[in-house]
């Protein structure tokens, strides 16, 4: 397998002398080699050909430094290039082993604990391919009503799906639900696939980072499954949560329904119709 002849020549200016190129999975956004060096270090490249290739990356490297500056277990960047025709980004190969679900509740529980002045981010990152807009708010009830469900009711009501939500009653709701507690860092798209399991432990890839309620990454956990349940129980011994915190995850997961529904179609629609007329019908 070969490389775009200026990624190879970018990465040579950097450093990287490159021998081998394998094709790995890099999910539905970008293309993903695994490298070998003449050194014999081996390397994940993600490069991206769409016109948002260089935005997608530069959110997720900052994601990515977000964490290693706050100490949290990341795969760590090496190299990137976001100026030239294909942007790409070179993170540490990652070795796989054997997950141990308390070291997982471990390094959740450490990410939690990252507090922040307020709700949100300081610029516009990414779920998959969809922007989420920045900015700081107070609350996480404004935070999570202004700047996560508004601008995706927008957008799905525009695909024609009559997802009807008001907003001054959401966002009421989701104050009365949910308790008071400082800005949590998150890792923001939790599901099983961006996860690893390096030999010291956990691994976050793929970060969709912010500071939020940190429920949304239990929802998150519980919403397409792929981990155990004695990773909750183990991060609750540790991090105690509200009483009720499964009840009201699936006011949690609208969001992320939301985006799977802006994104891969009306096979979600039922899955947001539920909870909407859950709780505001």
């Amino acid at each position: 397998m070969t490389l775009p002849d200026h990624i190879k020549q970018s990465l040579a200016d950097k450093g990287y002398d490159v021998v081998h190129a394998d094709q790995v999975s890099g999910g539905d956004i970008n293309q993903a080699r695994r490298l070998t060096t003449s050194t014999g270090q081996r390397y994940f490249l993600k490069y991206n050909t769409s016109p948002q290739g260089a935005g997608l990356l530069t959110s997720e490297l900052r994601g990515i430094q977000l964490l290693e500056k706050s100490n949290h277990p990341t795969v760590f960047s090496r190299a990137y290039d976001f100026d030239i025709d294909t942007p790409y980004l070179l993170l540490d190969w990652i070795d796989s082993s054997k997950r141990s679900d308390e070291k997982l509740a471990i390094a959740l529980h450490e990410l939690h604990r990252t507090s922040g002045h307020a709700y949100g981010l300081d610029y516009t990152s990414h779920i998959g391919s969809l922007e989420k807009p920045g900015g700081w708010r107070q609350s996480f009830s404004i935070f999570y009503t202004e700047l996560r469900i508004s601008p995706l009711l927008r957008m799905v009501f525009d695909q024609g799906y009559r997802v009807r939500v008001g907003l001054e009653d959401f966002e009421r709701l989701i104050t009365s639900e949910f308790p008071v507690e400082s800005p949590s860092l998150i890792h923001g798209d939790l599901w099983s696939g961006n996860l690893m399991d390096g030999d010291q432990g956990p691994i976050f890839i793929d970060p969709s980072v912010e500071y939020a309620h940190r429920e949304m990454d239990l929802a998150m956990m519980r919403l397409f499954g792929g981990f155990s349940s004695d990773v909750l129980a183990l991060y609750n011994d540790r991090f105690p949560l509200e009483k009720g915190w499964e009840e009201r995850a699936d006011l949690l997961q609208l969001f992320y329904l939301l985006v799977h529904l802006h994104l891969f179609g009306g096979s979600y629609f039922d899955s947001v119709d539920r909870i909407v007329k859950k709780y505001l019908d």
